[in-house]
């Protein structure tokens, strides 16, 4: 075999192991739903086995609550770290619960778990059967949770809404997301059809907001032409952690209804 041939060759044989590593890359990020859990629980809040998932496996995971779930606590978690160090859990021969003398109520629908490395679909299947309200599918490699009973219809109409380009600078902070997402003239345009409002307001300690929205996103996003729900898988994936969409509270003084979309 002479040179030329010898090199040619081998740029042959390189191709072929990228295009090899590609395929098994996408296959990858595609089947989510075939990562290995291990998670045994016991009465936990739902919303405390969502923050489990994304912080320990790095899941991604969106959610939409149901108008039946409204101010309900076991339904709470962060979509951006810190996730479960926000609670108090604690760890008894390998089973997580919540300690009885933390002061957390007890939720209306916990959640027991005895996976041992179980495919995340699995789990997820068992998740769901207990709290009731429930299903999941994936889209757009994220873990979609959405309500069957009680579901706001003004919600799922705005994650079926038409979006025509959504544009993230690299190097923002994470709360950047959501001044972006308001500027978007379609979801205005729905905001007050609909007759709601959304500030994108978070409270508590500045060190813990500095810590889950302060964060600067290393990649730049440029979507166009995809469904709110859609934008906010991507957008998810780049950020890591989930979104939450839910609805807040209505005004005593203007009967204004706010509801937030956490991301």
């Amino acid at each position: 075999m002479n040179k030329k041939t010898a090199v040619i060759t081998l740029c042959c044989i390189i191709i072929y192991l990228i295009g090899i590593v590609s395929v098994f890359g996408q296959n990858k990020e595609v089947d989510v739903k075939d990562k290995r859990i291990t998670l045994k629980t016991e009465k936990l809040p739902f919303g405390m086995v969502l923050g489990y998932l994304m912080v320990v496996y790095d899941i991604p995971i969106g959610f939409e609550q149901s108008v039946l779930d409204r101010n309900t606590a076991e339904f709470r978690f962060s979509a951006n770290s810190p996730g479960i160090a926000q609670y108090p859990l604690e760890n008894v021969d390998g089973i997580l619960r919540v300690p009885a003398n933390s002061g957390f109520k007890p939720p209306l629908h916990p959640v027991t778990l005895n996976a041992e490395n179980e495919r995340l679909e699995d789990v997820l299947n068992k998740i769901v059967k207990q709290i009731e309200n429930y299903k999941w599918e994936i889209n757009d490699g994220v873990v979609n949770i959405y309500p069957i009973n009680g579901r706001d219809d003004r919600f799922e109409k705005l994650l079926d809404l038409k979006i025509n380009r959504f544009v993230f600078e690299k190097g923002k902070p994470v709360w950047a997301i959501t001044t972006n997402i308001k500027s978007l003239p379609e979801f205005s345009a729905f905001m007050t059809k609909h007759n709601l409002h959304f500030n994108g307001a978070r409270s508590g300690p500045s060190d813990a907001l500095q810590e889950m929205y302060g964060r600067k996103i290393d990649e730049g996003m440029h979507f166009s032409n995809l469904t709110f729900r859609e934008l906010l898988n991507n957008i998810t994936k780049i950020k890591k952690g989930g979104w939450i969409l839910k609805w807040r509270f209505t005004s005593k003084k203007t009967g204004e209804e706010y509801m937030d979309i956490e991301i």
